[in-house]
């Protein structure tokens, strides 16, 4: 059906060109990492001698207790002439995408990937609920309007342009969100549909992901339970959690390890990844908005290019995935839209476009995942630009209007085969994609986000983390000191301010989350 379609083009693309390339892979990074440290060149090289002395029958002599000639004669003693030691090799530098370090297996993970799976076990568990819901489907699209307390056109709209499992999916969502959602949830719904469901295709499965997830949230974690006219046709809640745990699983130690623990051990593990992959999913998102989407909407503005500006969250996301995905592997909470037919609108090659300046403000841990217009050095640029934002623009001709169409040269699909076929022209895109998964970058603001619970989704993980420190500290390989009773007191210092960034590392590598 369509709805699985749409997960089979979001599935994992074969390792790109830019991948096979690297003499270290993203999902080795952490092994490559260690070669490095441990020996001081690449990998497969052997270590570099240490610098000999000089061999210079001068120094030999004045080693010994012996005088020397001069010496012995009372004339000066020259100066020994010593070779100039030889410079030291280092390894280079890692490559931003070879100082990647997150799994793989998270790059292509998506939470509403499982989110689908929910749907699809809710059909397969009760035979009879696509018909009976279906039949109904405009009574439960008037009763979820009614319990929004919003207006019915832009829901019946929705409703309508769908076909097949996509349209099951969109009432099925109503009816969780009607059954468990406050009216908030289901307002909020309303106010996403209105602002697309009259446009185009791209812009309509943007309204269709966001009630699809949200149906699913509220199903999994209900705020209430009001009773319906459907609800004997309802799976248990049983089977919609068995579906999404089925599809979150550790490829780090920890799965073993738990394993031979216990349940709660496991049930803790189970809560932990999926805070890691709420936070992963905005943190992709945020990256691909430092990195793609508002960088190439400042383009557009600068240049005095209203059109593209306003359609790059529509069209031009498209295909600034179709470069992620093929490039990195890079699966996005958004829908994507491989054929999107009118894709240039709204992508261009914006970092051929804009200078290093203004990489550097995107790249400021500060400006991480916000508009251009949210941060301070962008927030009064005038449309058109003007001299004192001309060093912010290094080639102006690549952010007007046309020129998308000429580097596009097709749809997102070719942009996503061409990435993953080594096009050069896309090597910026993805080592800036690439920085904001850095150990730098990264792991310090994944752990005190989770950690602090300010997000409803990130709630236990806290409490789930110390059930599991008793198993990470067991392991020797671990060296967790005696003193330390808490992982938050193995990670920070002793005030608890600084975060032990390396330590912080290590126990996301055991989750199987980072490498």
């Amino acid at each position: 059906g369509p709805v699985d379609i749409c997960v089979h083009l979001q599935g994992s693309p074969p390792a790109s060109a830019h991948l096979k390339a690297m003499p270290f892979r993203a999902t080795n990074a952490m092994a490559d990492r260690a070669q490095v440290d441990q020996q001081g060149t690449k990998k497969g090289t052997l270590p570099l001698p240490l610098a000999r002395p000089s061999k210079s029958k001068s120094i030999l002599k004045d080693s010994s207790n012996e005088p020397t000639k001069e010496e012995s004669e009372g004339k000066p003693v020259p100066t020994p002439k010593c070779s100039a030691p030889k410079p030291q090799k280092t390894a280079a530098p890692l490559t931003p995408i070879q100082a990647m370090c997150i799994n793989q297996t998270w790059l292509e993970h998506t939470k509403r990937g499982r989110m689908m799976a929910m749907y699809t076990a809710a059909f397969a568990a009760s035979p009879k609920l696509a018909d009976a819901i279906m039949r109904d489907s405009k009574a439960i699209m008037l009763q979820y309007c009614k319990h929004a307390g919003g207006e019915e056109d832009p829901m019946a709209v929705l409703l309508d342009v769908q076909s097949g499992r996509e349209r099951e999916v969109v009432v099925l969502a109503m009816l969780f969100l009607t059954r468990h959602g406050t009216a908030d949830d289901c307002f909020a719904v309303i106010q996403q549909a209105k602002d697309r469901v009259n446009r185009c295709e791209s812009a309509r499965r943007q309204a269709f992901s966001f009630l699809a997830n949200e149906g699913a949230r509220v199903a999994l974690c209900p705020a209430a339970t009001r009773p319906t006219q459907w609800d004997a046709h309802l799976p248990d809640q049983k089977v919609l959690l068995a579906a999404v745990a089925s599809d979150l699983r550790s490829d780090g130690p920890a799965a073993a390890a738990v394993a031979a623990a216990g349940e709660a051990e496991q049930s803790a593990l189970q809560k932990v990844l999926e805070c890691c992959e709420s936070y992963l999913d905005h943190h992709k998102e945020s990256a691909f908005t430092s990195c793609m989407e508002q960088p190439a909407r400042l383009l557009f503005h600068l240049v005095r290019n209203q059109g593209d500006r306003d359609h790059v969250n529509v069209h031009g996301l498209n295909g600034y995935m179709g470069i992620l995905r093929g490039g990195l592997g890079v699966n996005f909470p958004a829908l994507y839209l491989a054929n999107d037919p009118y894709t240039s609108m709204g992508c261009g090659d914006h970092w051929r476009g804009l200078s290093q300046v203004a990489w550097d403000e995107f790249a400021k841990p500060e400006n991480f995942g916000k508009a251009f217009e949210g941060m301070a050095t962008f927030r009064a640029a005038p449309f058109g630009g003007g001299e004192k934002w001309a060093k912010y623009v290094a080639h102006a001709p690549a952010g007007q209007r046309g020129a998308g169409g000429r580097w596009v040269r097709g749809n997102a699909e070719t942009m996503e085969r061409r990435a993953n076929e080594g096009d050069a022209s896309y090597s910026v895109y993805l080592d800036r994609f690439a920085y904001f998964f850095s150990k730098e970058f990264l792991v310090r603001r994944m752990f005190e986000t989770v950690n602090s619970e300010a997000n409803p989704e990130h709630a236990g993980f806290g409490a789930s983390c110390e059930t599991l420190f008793t198993v990470y500290r067991a392991n020797a390989e671990h060296k967790v000191p005696p003193e330390c009773a808490s992982l938050v007191e193995h990670l920070y210092d002793d005030m608890l301010l600084t975060l032990d960034v390396d330590a912080a590392h290590r126990f996301f590598q055991w989750l199987g989350v980072l490498c």
